[in-house]
């Protein structure tokens, strides 16, 4: 009966920072830390901590291009069978050029997990 549905996704608690908490974020932001180091220190979601630092008034640094070893990353990476978007993140390099490196690395793309609407 139950086979016809699709797994359940992991539950992942959420987390509600306290101010002190939000103030540490912001520090660490400010001191040079990346998006991706506050999410993991923090237990967030990819999404949480910068709405937290647009909320506090920080200015949101704009992801890196990749230098030619992080391009090799980069390949290595997606042909170990990770999505564009978990390369991305890893990487802390912009989505459209993760993207824009493989194709320009002659790496086959894979077809998106889900259609676009």
């Amino acid at each position: 009966m139950f086979e016809d549905y699709p797994a359940a996704a992991v539950y992942r608690p959420q987390t509600k920072l306290q101010p002190n908490q939000i103030r540490a974020l912001v520090a660490a932001y400010e001191s040079g830390a990346t998006i991706q180091q506050l999410t993991e220190d923090h237990h967030l979601h990819r999404r949480t901590a910068p709405a937290h630092l647009q909320r506090a008034a920080v200015t949101i640094r704009p992801k890196q291009a990749a230098n030619a070893q992080q391009a090799a990353e980069i390949v290595s990476l997606y042909q170990s069978g990770l999505s564009l978007r978990q390369v991305s993140d890893q990487t802390g390099v912009a989505y459209g050029s993760v993207r824009n490196y493989l194709l320009r690395a002659g790496v086959t793309m894979r077809p998106p997990i889900r259609p676009r609407q």
